[in-house]
């Protein structure tokens, strides 16, 4: 049986679907907020989503829940809040992240935690330079062991980021052919290696 609210397809027998909608209350609309979520509505084309998304499948826009009659409608007096992730939560998903080779990862979530730590490792090995903590040897310290710290999460990513253009984390072994893998985009949809990432 396919839920008219979410079109999951439930066994005949389930008396409610995963998102919350009864079968048993069929006659209910699915804007009833004791038994049934409101419907979701993309904010920027209008396109039903389903109840579990944020964001739309026709055009990438946030959604809003609730009746299409409800629906804000954009002014430039009162903006819809900006969807844009910031660059310190791209730098970050790695990291979350630290040793997951499955899945995807876009273009910007590689490339943006690659400059992170080449920023981060510069900076300890200036500060290690004005500070003298490394007097003896010419090679930072603090630099080195960062490096160490995010050799796992770098090849994750990198991984990843083969997996979004649909090759196997392997071509990471043939130097520039990795490289221009990682800079090209990723299929649009999902692909062998999973769904397409937010």
């Amino acid at each position: 049986m396919e839920c008219p609210n979410c079109w999951l397809i439930n066994p005949d027998t389930a008396d409610q679907c995963d998102c919350g909608y009864s079968f048993k209350a069929q006659k209910m609309s699915v804007t009833d907020l004791d038994d049934n979520p409101p419907p979701t509505y993309c904010i920027n084309c209008g396109a039903k989503a389903k109840v579990v998304a944020k964001f739309c499948h026709v055009c990438g826009s946030p959604v809003y829940r609730g009746t299409s009659s409800e629906m804000p409608s954009p002014s430039p007096s009162q903006p819809f809040p900006s969807t844009a992730t910031p660059a310190l939560d791209w730098y970050l998903a790695p990291w979350k992240k630290y040793a997951v080779f499955a899945g995807r990862a876009r273009r910007k979530e590689f490339w943006l935690f690659y400059l992170g730590n080449v920023t981060i490792a510069l900076g300890l090995g200036l500060s290690e330079g004005l500070f003298g903590i490394a007097a003896e040897t010419d090679e930072s310290v603090l630099a080195l062991l960062f490096q160490f710290a995010v050799l796992v999460p770098s090849l994750a990513v990198a991984v990843r980021r083969m997996h979004d253009t649909d090759h196997s984390g392997w071509w990471l072994m043939i130097p520039i052919v990795g490289w221009v893998f990682c800079c090209t985009n990723g299929t649009r949809g999902a692909n062998r290696f999973g769904a397409d990432p937010i």
